[in-house]
């Protein structure tokens, strides 16, 4: 049976390992909980809290996420795929082996994080706020990266293979070594100021 949750709080409390299947929460509160190893399928989260809460190795997939807050929530080995991440802060995360697959991550803050290897593949990162990010080593293939803000993005040896770049910031943005192909380079030029000769 489905549920429906507006306003509550879950704040401290332990929901270690809980499998959380196909529910609904609307502005609920999880500061400081405990979601280590809890398995989140199909699940729809808006303007929620999840600030200072462990969500150690949790798994999530098929779920929505909008407008909630996971600052200085601890991410270690978390993984979601195929979910919606929409206008989300991740400011202050810790983020060991994070990985994103196939996500919509629009419009949401993950500044100054460390994502070094994480796989970021197929996510829609449109107005996402990346800056000073460590992205080293990460997979961005097939992502879509338009009007995202790249600026001093530490991207050395990461994918950025078949990417829509339109818009993205990409000033200071460090790529030696960094996977790319022609549509990329050639719109990495032209951002600075570049023009191939005919």
């Amino acid at each position: 049976m489905k549920r429906q949750y507006k306003d509550a709080s879950f704040d401290g409390r332990s929901l270690y390992g809980k499998a959380l299947a196909g529910d609904s929460w609307q502005s609920c509160s999880f500061r400081s909980a405990d979601l280590t190893e809890a398995q989140i399928t199909g699940c729809s989260f808006a303007d929620c809290d999840f600030r200072g809460a462990a969500l150690n190795l949790c798994r999530v997939s098929g779920s929505s996420f909008v407008n909630c807050r996971f600052d200085g929530a601890n991410l270690f080995m978390a993984s979601f795929a195929s979910s919606r991440l929409m206008g989300c802060d991740f400011s202050g995360a810790a983020t060991g082996g994070l990985s994103f697959g196939a996500c919509d991550l629009s419009y949401s803050v993950l500044s100054y994080l460390t994502l070094d290897g994480a796989d970021l593949s197929g996510c829609i990162l449109r107005g996402a706020a990346l800056a000073g990010c460590s992205l080293r080593k990460a997979d961005l293939t097939d992502c879509d990266l338009r009007e995202a803000g790249l600026r001093a993005a530490d991207l050395r040896e990461a994918a950025l293979l078949r990417c829509s770049c339109e818009g993205c910031d990409l000033t200071d943005a460090r790529l030696a070594g960094a996977r790319i192909d022609i549509p990329f380079a050639l719109y990495f030029a032209a951002f600075h100021g570049m023009t191939p000769e005919a």
